[in-house]
């Protein structure tokens, strides 16, 4: 049942939601020309260079350290490491692919919830605005606003949850035990770090279900706002578009508290990694005396591993804030001025309309006649 705690007075709903988003950090996922390839190859935005070139450079190092202390003071670093090298090289390059494959699915999958979500929510303002609009009372304008208001509150909590990973897990955990007792160190999290933030993300983080069901209850009260009640079947439409939203939703949520399992991620790099630092030392054995032939090869071979590698890690958090990851805020925000758009509640005279009804004995009815078994 929904009661008068999830269903607040029409007041309460046109009061301005604050965003949680910088809107000023609005960033779109890095566009580029497939077919101009010397400016795919050398862009730095979005690019992997930065963080792969220090590992390319500190590998030359290592490979250059060997062939002068070989030269110089006949001290043989280099080994042949056989058949050995040459297996580890496949599980290397196993690891690798199916890493960047799983990268690249899960890129694309929340690609997929992401835009299930944010057209639901649009497509429900628009709908109601649809089937509201032979309805241009005041009681009509504050149920659009309240279902405005409550909708932006919906969509803006969502995308926050999904975009703050650790915050989404650490709330999760917080809203099921008590903070004290909540097994921090087995999560990955510190609790010194952590457990200041409770009262706030609690607030703030784990309040989708309940701005849903808000959403739901401004729906089931058409009927004493709407001069004519919505038909069954357009009630039953939005609420399944809410009901499509927080589908979505869960989905979009095991991004941000289901990474990949960590026994597989901690074996893969720490092979990947072995394997790289011991390139040099590999390689130069295989070149001979061939100083610049030995250096070039250790820079490509480590700039395709490492960068295949530290792809993938960008990758992992499609919904975060890097370069290469979803541009949520920039649809999250579209969506919002399209909600604004379709449901059209001006705040200022929505809410003097309110005042002016409930300063009249109960035109509109009391919070209790709002709550709905």
């Amino acid at each position: 049942a929904l009661s008068s705690d999830h269903l607040t007075p029409p007041a309460t709903y046109c009061t301005e939601y604050t965003p949680h988003r910088n809107w000023s950090r609005l960033q779109m996922t890095i566009i580029y020309n497939a077919d101009r390839h010397r400016e795919v190859i050398f862009k730095i935005q979005g690019s992997v260079w930065p963080r792969v070139l220090p590992f390319c450079l500190f590998n030359v190092a290592i490979t250059a350290g060997i062939w002068i202390l070989h030269k110089s003071l006949d001290i043989h670093l280099a080994f042949d490491g056989g058949l050995g090298y040459q297996y580890m090289s496949v599980l290397v390059s196993f690891f690798i692919v199916s890493n960047v494959n799983t990268a690249y699915n899960r890129f694309w999958e929340a690609r997929g919830f992401l835009g299930k979500a944010l057209n639901a929510a649009c497509m429900l303002a628009s709908r109601a605005a649809l089937y509201s609009s032979h309805d241009q009372s005041d009681k009509a304008h504050i149920w659009r606003a309240a279902l405005q208001n409550r909708l932006l509150e919906l969509v803006e909590k969502s995308m926050y949850i999904v975009q703050h990973e650790r915050a989404a897990a650490f709330n999760l955990m917080g809203k099921i035990v008590d903070p004290d007792s909540t097994p921090f160190q087995k999560h990955g999290l510190r609790k010194s770090i952590h457990i200041q933030k409770v009262n706030k993300l609690r607030e703030d983080a784990l309040t989708a279900s309940e701005s849903s069901l808000a959403v739901d209850a401004v729906i089931f009260t058409n009927g004493k706002y709407l001069d004519t009640p919505l038909k069954v079947q357009e009630k039953m439409e939005l609420l399944g578009r809410m009901s499509a939203f927080m589908d979505a939703h869960s989905g979009l949520l095991k991004f941000s508290t289901t990474p990949r399992p960590f026994v597989i991620v901690q074996m893969g790099r720490t092979i990947i990694f072995a394997w790289v630092f011991l390139l040099p030392f590999a390689i130069t054995t295989n070149i001979g005396d061939t100083f610049w032939e030995s250096t070039l090869l250790v820079f490509l071979v480590t700039y395709g591993f490492m960068g295949l590698t530290l792809a993938e890690i960008e990758m992992h958090d499609p919904l975060g804030n890097d370069e290469n990851d979803l541009e949520t805020d920039l649809h999250t925000n579209l969506i919002i001025v399209n909600i604004k758009d379709s449901l059209g509640a001006n705040e200022t005279e929505v809410t003097n309309l309110m005042s002016n009804a409930y300063r009249e004995s109960g035109n509109y009815g009391s919070v209790e006649s709002l709550s709905i078994a």
